[in-house]
């Protein structure tokens, strides 16, 4: 007979979305849901990640690892509250200063399509993009707190009525405090970190994001199995011929269990030509 672990339950809302979690409460995990106008997101069978042409993103396709970037080094000013840094720190303590300055973030897509995403994050279609098979060893990791599909919201406030009542009735409710020491960090993590201006909604991002990414250097390293399929911008063999190369070679070498896609502009077409190389 299975020994079923018993469960907590918070819902909360904001805008047009939804959010269930259902906490463990042994304290280890717990399972997330979004829903917006009452389409749940569900997990994505696969997630699809953008490279910009340069040296680091050969090295981590070579190595094999997942690089946690510091939200400040984004190009969007207002996501995890790069805006509110100064104020954040200043107003907060010790603590709260290593907290922003461990955050990690690993954005992928789920889609690889997007003629934006590739004009905006892989050079101009110099670049190239992965696809992961989104199995539980790709981010099944203690370093990792946060898995969660991103909302695009169009009045974000610092203050979430919703989401305070829920935090209110928490720390009245009879859980230990350790338990509500969790909820209330993942909740806030989830409001604060997994959200971005709505005209940013064209990227459909899938987030992972971890507190101490500097313990691990801020690569986490995959198993290279988990990688299916690359798909290499038009202008990358032509305007960084010896970028190419390489990264053939690594192919070769590290990946020979994938497809490999050339992508270009339809001629006539306003969409994407996936043409595999053989």
């Amino acid at each position: 007979m299975k020994n079923y672990v018993p469960t907590v339950n918070i819902d909360w809302e904001f805008e047009n979305y939804k959010y269930s979690h259902n906490f463990l409460l042994d304290g280890k995990g717990y399972i997330s849901s979004i829903t917006e106008e009452n389409k749940e997101f569900i997990k994505p069978e696969f997630l699809y990640k953008f490279y910009s042409l340069n040296d680091y993103s050969l090295n981590s396709f070579l190595e094999g690892y997942l690089y946690f970037s510091n939200p400040k080094n984004f190009n969007d000013p207002f996501d995890c509250l790069v805006n509110r840094e100064k104020y954040i720190i200043s107003s907060g303590s010790e603590r709260i200063l290593r907290h922003r300055e461990n955050i990690g973030v690993c954005c992928f897509t789920l889609e690889n399509n997007n003629p934006l995403m590739w004009g905006h994050y892989a050079n101009s279609y110099s670049g190239f993009c992965l696809k992961f098979e989104n199995e539980s060893s790709l981010l099944q990791n203690k370093n990792i707190a946060i898995k969660s599909h991103v909302a695009y919201l169009k009045d974000y406030k610092p203050a979430n009525e919703n989401l305070e009542k829920v935090i209110r009735e928490l720390n009245l409710s009879s859980l230990d405090e350790e338990m509500k020491e969790l909820i209330r960090k993942v909740l806030t993590m989830v409001f604060e970190y997994c959200w971005k201006m709505h005209d940013w909604k064209y990227e459909k991002e899938f987030r992972a994001i971890s507190i101490n990414s500097k313990s691990f250097d801020n690569k986490l390293y995959f198993d290279k199995n988990r990688v299916k399929e690359i798909y290499i911008g038009q202008n990358m063999k032509i305007k960084n011929p010896d970028s190419y190369k390489f990264l053939m070679r690594i192919l070769k070498n590290e990946y020979p269990h994938i497809k490999i896609f050339e992508v270009k502009p339809h001629p006539l077409y306003v969409k994407l030509e996936f043409n595999e190389m053989v």
